[in-house]
């Protein structure tokens, strides 16, 4: 249920986009406990990323919106317990696609 109200929120976030840009690509993303989705446009100056995510199903969902130029990241992380390292995401943008990186502490 709460994948498909975060999709809904994407795709109305998405129906202002330029005319020139493309539909969007979206991913599912997970930051702990923090849910929701990404997705991005290709522009004529690089990607236009929308990363909005949300607590459980009644959390305010936060969005965060930046245009990346091929190279550039975007990172995206909460803070860990004390001792414990933070949880991380780098959205990098590609020459027409974005690439999902979890914080290499993550990868097991």
């Amino acid at each position: 249920m709460l994948s498909k109200h975060l999709a809904a929120l994407a795709l109305l976030t998405a129906s202002t986009v330029t005319a020139h840009a493309e539909a969007p690509v979206a991913y599912p993303i997970t930051l702990g406990d923090l849910h929701g989705v990404a997705y991005y446009t290709v522009e004529p100056e690089g990607l236009q990323v929308v990363a909005t995510i949300m607590e459980g199903e009644d959390g305010t969902p936060m969005r965060n919106s930046m245009l990346l130029r091929p190279g550039q990241t975007m990172r995206l992380s909460t803070p860990g317990t004390l001792g414990q390292p933070a949880t991380e995401l780098e959205l990098r943008a590609g020459a027409n696609r974005l690439e999902i990186i979890p914080h290499p502490a993550l990868i097991n």
